[in-house]
């Protein structure tokens, strides 16, 4: 049987805006980014005007890429940008890539009270 599967972008020159998932903690948000086979070389993550960018890029020569009938997830780049809440300390997060998932942890500030005298 010969099936035909549309392919309506170029996997070439496509940025791929990849699944992501948010958790709210008690203490932090943490964002969960499908970023299987990038390594953390290949991830640049940056916070700019409460705007978190997540970017995944590697050097792949177009020749070794396989002829794809369908591709749904990323091979060679991806991006994805967040608008951040007020309550999210941007300086302090950390990141680690643990079995292909990107793992962002952004601490929530912590609420100061005014004593009313």
């Amino acid at each position: 049987m010969n099936y035909k599967f549309e392919q309506k972008s170029d996997p070439k020159k496509t940025k791929y805006n990849v699944p992501l998932n948010i958790i709210e903690k008690d203490n932090q948000f943490e964002i969960h980014v499908f970023a299987t086979g990038f390594s953390k070389e290949d991830i640049k993550i940056t916070v700019t005007d409460d705007i978190l960018f997540i970017k995944g890029s590697k050097e792949i020569d177009d020749e070794n890429l396989p002829k794809f009938s369908r591709q749904e997830f990323p091979i060679k780049n991806f991006e994805r940008k967040l608008s951040l809440n007020a309550s999210v300390e941007t300086q302090n997060f950390t990141a680690f890539n643990e079995n292909g998932v990107l793992i962002i942890n952004l601490p929530k500030t912590k609420k100061q009270y005014i004593e009313v005298k």
